[in-house]
């Protein structure tokens, strides 16, 4: 599955050492990142297509504002990304003041990725309804979940 190999391409990258960090810059690139980029969207839109329930008449209202919804994902994936090179190129001298630095800016991802979610599930809930807006809150949780489970397993432990 493409989209399973994008993401391992950032996972195993995110634990690249030696001649990588010793260049200080990890380029990626723009191909890889437009596949990644539509890789996400692609297993979002199947996971979406095959789980929600759709009533007659919300078929249209919920794609519309799920498109801009996957658009504004390709976003926070490319922050991601910066994240992920940073970290690698880091890794082999990390000291405690980058580390805290990449810490807090991976809060502050998880905090812009919340609220994302969070904007969208109040749109979808009073454009389309409650429990379509609850079951996309189910299925996008598991998709985050699954994908950061993921790269978690493959990003190595600072100072490990």
């Amino acid at each position: 599955m493409k989209s399973l190999k994008a993401l391992a391409f950032l996972a195993t990258m995110a634990g690249l050492s030696g001649p990588a960090a010793a260049q200080q810059t990890l380029e990626i690139p723009p191909e890889i990142m437009e596949a990644i980029q539509g890789d996400v969207a692609t297993i979002h839109q199947e996971l979406m297509q095959s789980t929600i329930v759709l009533q007659p008449g919300q078929t249209g209202a919920f794609w519309s504002i799920y498109d801009e919804y996957l658009e504004e994902v390709k976003t926070l994936t490319a922050e991601r990304t910066e994240l992920l090179k940073d970290f690698a190129l880091a890794f082999d001298t990390m000291t405690d003041e980058t580390a805290t630095e990449m810490g807090r800016r991976a809060i502050a991802f998880d905090a812009r990725r919340n609220d994302l979610v969070s904007r969208y599930f109040d749109r979808i809930s009073s454009e389309v309804g409650g429990i379509v807006a609850g079951q996309f809150l189910q299925i996008e949780t598991r998709i985050q979940t699954l994908k950061d489970l993921r790269l978690e397993l493959e990003v190595p432990i600072i100072g490990g």
